[in-house]
């Protein structure tokens, strides 16, 4: 039995290297890596197997009659123990397809292909992550995703591991085979190997010359392992983009003159051959402005790369190491910080590749959003722009993998059942666009358009210019959050919020609205967002400044971070007027619909204020649809033994000290255009006295004036356009129907517009609405067609 054991090893040994079986003795664990020429070079790395003498067999097409045998040319042992081999291919062909497998005397390992970068410009996807640490759980499904998404290359942003020893990495790396794409190609297996781009974390300090010992760098082509090899660039696509992998571990003490030569290199580098590219991105793992309060506010020596980034209009830079996730607007460097600016630098990240998360925490106005999960960044070249998306790592087995086929046909091909990001402002793709002097922009919006978003129309983007809290008894807070509670303390809390809306045109038709906050303690209560009712200001605002008018829209905000309201059409039409001049803009106020469990949000004093994100259309709506809100012109009451009253209040009453009221209102429809075709007619009221009576709008019979109308004027003409119950105080839409569209259209079409009279249907129990003297006019709001 002992004799038996050798004998079946040698015999299965024999078999393995005589067939070019997939071989325990053969090298293992492939990778490809870029650090210089990818249109015309790669390396190819791999781990050592029990043979010797490694190689590769090579070729750029499957018949491996014409493969090339090319030995090894350097090796490393890393950490005393992890021995990889590295093969440096030289003169490929731009944008092809390369393949071969690794051997050693032992044998030959699975067949693998890549594609080398295009010397031209194309459309592409590559993906762009880091911090993969201590969770190999969360660590491949990040490289599975990477499987299906089937990515040209990958940008690695550091902290492959804890604590950068041989027996992490080697995990890591068999964790990487993960990433591999399984083909069949002319009948025979294949596995596609996307070549990878390393950088060093904080968490390789202990040896930073890791990236040459594990993945062969060696960008400056001198043949040692040195700390030069720690940053380098190439350019893909013949000037389409140059990417920027730097070394932040040169921020610590003793490394004062890697920093210099670091420095130079990369000015003297972008003002040269970054300058002939059309896009500069960069990868780097310590970000300038960390976005959680684990970590320093700033690092003072990243934060150093920020002018020379503007200078030589760095694009898009791709942050780690605080484990979390976020998007910053275009920014400028500014007194020590960034300012938000129309064109700049935009940075992503912050790592979370299978590392810990982190609470995304600490706030800034430039930020677009920010989060905790554990994700990857998918960004994509096309045509004039750059697609970026964070795809979860969650649900990552839901997606269907992309096929090479798929992947053949179409560079921007996306696997079906990503869990994308949708953080609020940009949706789940971010487009980014460059300014004429070769900055970045964010265009408006980031879904493909769909019903109530901008399509070709403009999305502006408004912080909030006043917030604070005010209490039922007395509470008033203008500090780093603002609080919403149905009961603290014994008090209600409302969240008062306005915005300065002069940077839209005023002839702006509104596709939609979206109120975007940052939500620092969750509640899984329900909050409704209503139109203010009363001017404020946020030094003076009290409760009274909290009195709600319609209801725009309504939140559960279960938990931190971003959160997205979508107003509801009254919404619309009001921030509509706002823009217009129509309607005056009081702002908008948030407050509890019956919870007691409170909700926190950052102010603008906590540097990430509420926004509005407006979608609208300058100088009218290309689509042919359009709505007007209209205020009306004249309003009065009158009763049936000769009162008049024009006042801010309007009252109706079937008996009031003996006698019925009615209101007469009036609207000029001199802004609708004059070929609209009416599909909609409501009217708006604000209660301010409710009734549990029933009330009905007529076609008033005759003309009329405010300053001299009698019972007479209220006579009414036709049948009801309009039923109701004011039952509540405060905004109430009145729908009026298919009576009600027929009647508008006959005014538009030339006959009397005498307004509509309000009457009692018998009920004593009198309502009270406010009037065109006061702030909170009658509405008559009609939608059409053109």
């Amino acid at each position: 039995m002992n004799n038996d054991k050798p004998i079946i090893a040698v015999i299965a040994g024999i078999t393995l290297a005589a067939t070019g079986s997939t071989a325990l003795a053969a090298p293992t664990q492939i990778r490809v890596v870029w650090d210089h020429d990818p249109a015309h070079e790669a390396i190819v790395a791999f781990s050592e197997g029990s043979g010797g003498s490694p190689y590769l067999l090579w070729g750029d097409s499957t018949d491996e009659n014409g493969w090339e045998n090319t030995a090894y040319q350097k090796n490393y042992t890393f950490d005393g123990s992890l021995r990889s081999y590295f093969v440096r291919l030289t003169n490929l062909q731009p944008g092809s397809n390369y393949y071969f497998r690794a051997c050693d005397s032992k044998g030959c390992g699975d067949r693998f292909w890549f594609t080398t970068a295009s010397d031209n410009p194309e459309d592409l996807t590559f993906i762009a992550g880091g911090d993969s640490r201590s969770n190999p759980t969360a660590r491949r499904q990040g490289n599975r995703l990477v499987s299906k998404v089937r990515p040209q290359f990958v940008l690695f942003g550091g902290d492959l591991t804890d604590d950068n020893r041989a027996s992490e990495v080697d995990e890591w790396l068999d964790n990487w085979t993960e990433t591999y794409s399984n083909d069949v190609i002319d009948g025979v297996d294949y596995k596609r190997v996307y070549p990878l781009v390393p950088t060093v974390g904080n968490h390789e300090d202990n040896d930073q010359t890791f990236i040459c010992k594990v993945f062969g760098v060696d960008a400056n082509k001198d043949g040692s392992c040195s700390l030069d090899d720690t940053y380098f660039a190439f350019t893909i696509g013949g000037g389409q983009a140059r990417f920027y992998t730097l070394n932040t571990e040169f921020r610590n003490s003793g490394y004062e003159a890697e920093w210099r030569e670091q420095m130079d290199w990369l000015k003297a580098d972008l003002a040269s051959d970054g300058s002939s590219v059309t896009w500069r991105m960069t990868q780097y793992h310590k970000p300038m402005f960390p976005r959680t309060t684990s970590k320093p506010s700033k690092y003072d020596k990243m934060y150093e790369w920020a002018q020379p980034f503007y200078a030589y209009k760095m694009n898009l830079s791709f942050e780690s190491d605080s484990h979390l996730v976020k998007y910053t607007w275009p920014v400028i460097p500014d007194n020590g910080g960034y300012a938000q600016a129309s064109a700049g630098t935009l940075y992503v990240g912050e790592g979370s590749w299978g590392a810990p998360t982190r609470s995304a925490d600490r706030y800034a106005n430039w930020i677009i959003d920010q989060d905790s999960f554990a994700q990857l960044k998918i960004v994509q070249f096309s045509g004039d722009e750059v697609l970026v998306r964070t795809a979860r790592f969650s649900g990552e087995g839901d997606v269907t993998a992309l096929s090479k086929a798929q992947r053949d046909a179409d560079p921007l091909a996306l696997p079906s059942g990503l869990n994308l990001w949708k953080p609020q402002s940009v949706g789940e793709v971010m487009t980014l666009t460059r300014s004429g002097d070769g900055l970045t922009q964010v265009k408006g919006g980031g879904d493909d358009p769909g019903p109530g978003d901008p399509g070709d129309g403009d999305a502006t983007t408004l912080g909030a210019t006043q917030d604070v809290t005010v209490g039922s008894n007395g509470f008033h807070n203008n500090g780093d959050e603002v609080y919403a509670d149905g009961s603290d303390g014994g008090q209600e809390l409302r969240a008062l919020l306005s915005w300065d809306l002069s940077a839209i045109p005023a002839d702006s038709s509104v596709d939609s609205v979206e109120l975007a906050l940052q939500v620092v303690n969750s509640s899984s209560g329900e909050y409704g967002v209503y139109a203010g009712s009363t001017s404020w200001s946020e030094k003076g605002a009290d409760w009274n400044a909290s009195q709600t008018g319609a209801k725009v829209g309504s939140v559960t905000p279960s938990s931190k971070g971003g959160v997205s309201i979508r107003l509801n059409e009254e919404g619309r039409r009001l921030v509509e007027g706002w823009i217009n001049g129509q309607e005056t803009n009081n702002g908008l106020i948030i407050a509890s619909m019956g919870t007691s469990d409170g909700v926190d949000f950052v102010s603008r004093e906590g540097g990430q204020a509420a926004k509005l994100i407006v979608a609208h259309q300058s100088g009218g709506d290309p689509s042919g649809r359009g709505s007007k809100s209209l205020s009306s012109d004249q309003d009065v009451s009158v009763g049936s033994q000769g009162r008049r009253r024009n006042t801010s209040r309007l009252e109706a009453d079937g008996s009031d000290g003996g006698q019925e009221l009615r209101v007469l209102m009036h609207w000029n429809l001199g802004d609708l255009p004059a070929q609209a075709k009416v599909t909609s007619v409501k009217v708006e009221f604000s209660i301010v006295d409710p009734s549990s009576g029933s009330y009905s709008l007529y076609p008033a019979k005759g003309d009329w004036n405010e300053g001299a109308a009698q019972w007479s004027d209220a006579e009414t003409s036709g049948g009801k356009v309009a039923t109701f119950t004011p039952s509540n105080n405060g905004s109430l839409s009145v729908n009026l129907g298919a009576a009600g569209i027929e009647l508008v259209r006959s005014w538009l079409s030339g006959a009397p517009n005498n307004g509509l009279v309000l009457s009692s249907d018998g009920t004593s129990n009198g309502v009270d609405i406010e009037s065109r003297e006061s702030s909170r006019a009658p509405k008559l709001i009609v939608e059409y067609e053109l």
